[in-house]
């Protein structure tokens, strides 16, 4: 983006199957393109945004957290919680102008979620 650099073609699709003791917990499937301008602007998508992320926590107790997540999003996000046969799930999307915005928002998210393990190493080379 600081590059004045604009993706219009491309393709990506994103497929989650999470099981939890061989037991299938957590599907889904994500795609945009190959217009990339049309997918960004769909509100079901991306809502104009140029970046989204996704969070899944599996835990037993998940709604602990709602709250707190959701007001860590506040409305370029969203935050839901609910239990599958058993295990809670808590599912966040949320959405920024660019992968800059997205990963300052992520930080709060990812350490209140995932304790203290911290961000994912790779974040911090």
């Amino acid at each position: 983006r600081a590059m004045g650099e604009r993706v219009t073609n491309a393709v990506f699709s994103d497929n989650w199957r999470v099981r939890v003791g061989g037991r299938l917990v957590h599907a889904e499937a994500f795609a945009i393109g190959p217009d990339v301008a049309v997918s960004q602007k769909r509100q079901a998508l991306l809502a104009g945004a140029g970046a989204m992320a996704t969070l899944l926590l599996v835990a037993p107790d998940p709604e602990r957290h709602l709250d707190e997540a959701r007001a860590l999003l506040g409305p370029a996000g969203g935050v839901s919680v609910w239990s599958v046969g058993g295990t809670g799930k808590l599912l966040a999307r949320l959405v920024a102008e660019d992968g800059y915005a997205l990963r300052q928002r992520l930080v709060g998210l990812i350490n209140l979620l995932n304790g203290q393990a911290g961000l994912p190493k790779v974040w911090t080379i």
